[in-house]
């Protein structure tokens, strides 16, 4: 449900008192721009009789702060008490320093509630902050809330904590996590130092936009199954394809390096003088991760960066040591050139993109047996959505794909204007003739 501009929250209360939503389990809510206390409707939702899982986002908002501390009162018991509720996300937006302000009561009554709960398997929350406020003022000031969440808690396997270092007062103490968690997602670097020394036996780490050393991880956690990592230096870079060769617990991989700092090309001599960051070239950048991946059996969906401008032979070896791997079944690949490039340079994106890149991969799809979703992402291509698509739909349609079920191009960063193509296929995986549909996407 989306709901805009809303103002009056007792007309919310009475349409989400309605029998019609007593026996939903699963809910999706947005609020856009609105100026009612988002709270009393946080409760209202929470105690639908049936609801297991809940996501709601909005902004942060009260015109009476007394009613508004009691309501979270309020909200934490209800959470405590709640029997049903499974999956709880929570995206809450401030966007002044009077909002900042409320936002420490808030977060602090959903995590003492959550604390408490022994229903609640999965919980997300996501803080916004449009505008800075006083820099005193944290959504956290009492780190023992977050450490209490950790500590008391005996049945949550998935947390989420995205929240601005700013909204953090201090790091936590060291404790001992009596939680069960196996899936951690973290967006910040305070909470990161402090949560990741104290969860054990994670198998899902999502660390979006934040860098750490791999062998920590690794060493770490054993048993890790999906990683989202940042790498910034080529040490690390090595490390994580030096890791993978030996790695077979791994089966999800993405990888994110921050541009301008490692592996990128920059042709204006000037612009190598003015990073004081050890640099390498986009070649050695693709011969790097292409000895971890031939060596890896565990893989099974892998999302990589790959920089340009890379040689023919290098792209060709990378992609038939893609193409020998019978693990890999989700694939997806960003060609990105540096920020720092010329104009110029960034033109050279199209003519590699059509003339080798999709061709080469189109070829690779076309002997291996086991990718089931191919994405390919081209920056700095500035394309509209009807160019050049005569030569892609000749190649889809001309070739034949052992595996492919669904291949999407992006060539812009917009989502807007996709064309679909769909082609059917024959195979005979029992003997007998079956019908498959292979779907391609252009953005």
């Amino acid at each position: 449900m989306w709901f805009k501009n809303v103002s009056d929250g007792n007309l919310m209360l009475n349409f989400l008192g309605k029998p019609l939503l007593h026996n939903i389990q699963w809910i999706y809510v947005i609020f856009e721009h609105n100026t009612c206390d988002l709270v009393p409707i946080l409760l209202k939702l929470i105690t639908l009789p049936q609801l297991k899982t809940l996501d709601l986002t909005g902004d942060i908002c009260t015109n009476d702060e007394t009613t508004y501390i009691r309501k979270c009162s309020e909200l934490e018991k209800c959470i405590k008490t709640n029997s049903k509720l499974q999956e709880l996300t929570i995206q809450v937006i401030a966007n002044n320093s009077s909002e900042n302000k409320l936002l420490e009561p808030f977060i602090a009554c959903i995590m003492k509630g959550i604390a408490q709960n022994k229903i609640i398997k999965s919980f997300r929350i996501i803080v916004f902050k449009r505008q800075t406020g006083d820099p005193d003022d944290h959504a956290l000031t009492d780190s023992t809330i977050l450490e209490s969440l950790l500590r008391d808690n005996n049945t949550l396997e998935a947390l989420s904590l995205h929240i601005p270092n700013g909204f953090i007062s201090s790091p936590m103490n060291e404790i001992k996590a009596k939680s069960k968690l196996t899936a951690l997602d973290i967006g910040g670097s305070i909470l990161m130092n402090s949560i990741l020394p104290c969860i054990k036996e994670l198998k899902c780490l999502i660390l979006p936009g934040i860098s750490y050393p791999p062998c920590l991880i690794f060493n770490s956690y054993p048993d890790l199954q999906q990683l989202t990592i940042q790498l910034d230096t080529k040490e690390s870079i090595d490390e994580l394809f030096t890791i993978l060769k030996s790695d077979a617990t791994l089966k999800a991989l993405r990888v994110e390096v921050k541009r301008g700092s490692v592996y990128t090309i920059c042709s204006n001599t000037a612009c190598f003088r003015s990073f004081s960051h050890e640099k390498c070239s986009a070649s050695s950048y693709i011969s790097t991760i292409t000895a971890g991946i031939m060596c890896n059996t565990g893989l099974r969906q892998l999302s990589i960066p790959v920089f340009l401008p890379i040689t023919n032979k290098d792209m060709r070896r990378f992609l038939n040591v893609i193409s020998q791997t019978d693990n890999i079944t989700e694939l997806e690949l960003h060609f990105q050139i540096d920020s720092w490039t010329s104009y110029d340079e960034q033109k050279m994106m199209k003519p590699f993109f059509y003339e080798q890149a999709l061709p080469e991969i189109f070829n690779m799809l076309g002997s291996h047996a086991s990718i089931k979703t191919m994405s390919i992402v081209c920056n700095y291509l500035n394309e509209s959505s009807d160019t050049n698509t005569t030569e892609i739909e000749d190649l889809f349609f001309c070739m034949r794909f052992p595996s492919l079920r669904q291949l999407e191009i992006k060539r812009t960063g917009s989502q807007c204007m996709i064309k679909t193509f769909t082609k059917s296929v024959v195979v005979y995986p029992y003997r007998y003739p079956i019908t498959r549909k292979i779907k391609m996407y252009i953005h």
